[in-house]
């Protein structure tokens, strides 16, 4: 597992670019929902944090 589920909403979208899984996250629980993008450094293969 590379990203456990968020507690609300949800992630969708993944794809891998010059270093960085980006991913959109939207909560449309939300008062007021709208996507984030979002872009965490990360290499295939190597472990977590």
């Amino acid at each position: 597992m590379i990203l456990k589920a968020p507690p609300r909403g949800l992630y969708y979208n993944f794809y891998y670019a010059l270093g960085h899984l980006c991913f959109y996250f939207t909560d449309r629980d939300a008062p007021k929902p709208f996507p984030r993008i979002i872009a965490c450094r990360w290499q295939p293969g190597k472990p977590g944090r």
